[in-house]
């Protein structure tokens, strides 16, 4: 009797650690978003590709925004479509699962899995004029850089002598710039230590402005770095002699609010309502009311003006 009791409460506490464990690590991996990632290799066409993961040609082109004529070259990377029902394969590359103290999967991103990702890639006809710095971010993967630049991932790996798909938070990449604007190519090298700065001076020089004015004062900034009158980033530009009265009061040392975070990314990623102003001022309070008559304004947003 005592024997079946026992026995019956260490069934119960295997069921209750299996609920336990099953609701803490869910063994149904499937609400994590693989995506399964080919580089082409030497000789590769889109029919062996295609023939190798058992989908079609039309999909494959249609599912990676391939050229009608679907040229492909040795180095590109591939999305491969996988159907909804489909377990994605967990044979991982041995890079992915690289530091396994860091490795932790969110159901909320998607994680990129390169196959036969070892194609050489020819870098030989690119000069430094063709790169920019990119600095790595929480959540970046080679893939997703490569997207936004238009590149694959074997040149990115060829142009940093990297030995593996790893990166880090806070690595700096030379990669290729095609057919971008300069304003797109600041959104894309941008640091986090400067997206913390123009957060600062936005919080410093228009804290009690709408929303829409602390873009305004952001897009200012970004527009003085792509402009030639203007030192060349972003932090040559916010501490400039004698430019912000956020830096000569000390208001650049305030904690920004998370509005003024928000607004300096928006100003980062392109959104301007000030059309390409290079100034703004206070019209109540400006000891520079000649100078800036002189000026093309442009829109007044809150308190402000921006003017060219």
């Amino acid at each position: 009797m005592k024997i079946s009791r026992i026995r019956f409460k260490i069934i119960v506490l295997i069921i209750f650690l299996v609920f336990i464990f099953g609701a803490v690590y869910p063994l149904n991996t499937r609400a994590v978003d693989f995506k399964l990632i080919y580089t082409v290799q030497e000789g590769d066409s889109l029919y062996k590709i295609a023939l190798k993961y058992n989908i079609s040609i039309d999909r494959l082109v249609s599912w990676n925004g391939l050229s009608s004529n679907g040229m492909i070259r040795s180095g590109d990377d591939l999305e491969i479509p996988l159907e909804d029902e489909e377990p994605v394969e967990r044979n991982f590359n041995r890079n992915f699962l690289e530091n396994e103290d860091e490795f932790n999967l969110s159901t909320d991103k998607s994680y990129a899995v390169n196959v036969n990702a070892n194609a050489q890639a020819d870098i030989s006809d690119m000069s430094e004029e063709d790169l920019v710095t990119y600095n790595v971010r929480s959540g970046d993967s080679l893939y997703e850089i490569a997207r936004t630049y238009n590149t694959s991932s074997s040149i990115i790996i060829a142009l940093n002598d990297l030995e593996n798909h790893s990166i880090r938070p806070g690595d700096q990449l030379q990669v290729p710039a095609k057919d971008l604007t300069e304003r797109q190519l600041l959104a894309r090298s941008v640091s986090d230590q400067e997206i913390e700065l123009l957060a600062r001076a936005i919080n410093g020089e228009a804290r009690g402005e709408p929303y829409l004015g602390q873009v305004a004062v952001g897009a200012v900034v970004i527009n003085r770095v792509i402009s030639d009158k203007f030192p060349d980033s972003i932090e040559s530009v916010i501490m400039q002699d004698g430019q912000f009265c956020a830096v000569e009061d000390g208001q650049i040392n305030l904690r920004p609010s998370p509005t003024t975070r928000q607004a300096a990314q928006e100003a980062i990623n392109g959104r301007d309502p000030t059309d390409r102003a290079l100034y703004f001022y206070n019209p109540d309070t400006s000891n520079e009311q000649a100078w800036m008559a002189r000026r093309d304004v442009i829109v007044r947003i809150g308190n402000h003006v921006f003017a060219r």
